[in-house]
């Protein structure tokens, strides 16, 4: 019954906004993502270890770029939003990480998750010292698969 009034209102969020951001702030580290760019062919963008009251309006305004302005986000590339560096990398396994997408559109779903970095560290894909625990990577970042090709 709960899960079905969740999707009640995540669909009635699409159908609204476009986009709405399914999160899960139960569990360490907080994780949230989109849903609802796939109706646009556009992956469903995810960030993990950022509290909802930074990842959403980060979401929000990733989604904007897509859904107002015609963008299209993909794995490798880079950009500032709210502070922030992010770099977007495809999700491996989408249908275990963007559970709601997956549900509502079936094996169309494909995500990004847009990594970001410690203002006061370097980033740590790229500086080697990601840390599982605050930020999993669900894919592997540009420079750590250029340097493997090496």
């Amino acid at each position: 019954m709960i899960l079905a009034e969740s999707d009640r209102n995540m669909r009635d969020m699409v159908a609204r906004f476009g986009v709405a951001i399914q999160s899960i702030y139960d569990d360490d580290p907080p994780f949230a993502y989109t849903v609802g760019l796939t109706l646009r062919k556009h992956p469903e963008i995810a960030i993990i270890g950022l509290s909802m009251q930074r990842s959403f309006p980060i979401l929000n305004e990733m989604a904007e770029w897509v859904l107002g302005h015609g963008h299209v986000v993909e794995a490798g590339m880079t950009c500032r939003v709210q502070g922030l560096d992010f770099e977007f990398v495809d999700v491996i396994a989408r249908s275990e990480c963007f559970l709601t997408a997956h549900r509502f559109y079936g094996k169309r779903v494909n995500g990004l998750q847009a990594i970001w970095t410690d203002p006061h560290e370097d980033a740590h894909h790229r500086a080697g010292r990601a840390n599982p625990l605050r930020q999993p990577f669900l894919g592997i970042p540009a420079a750590w698969r250029q340097t493997a090709d090496r």
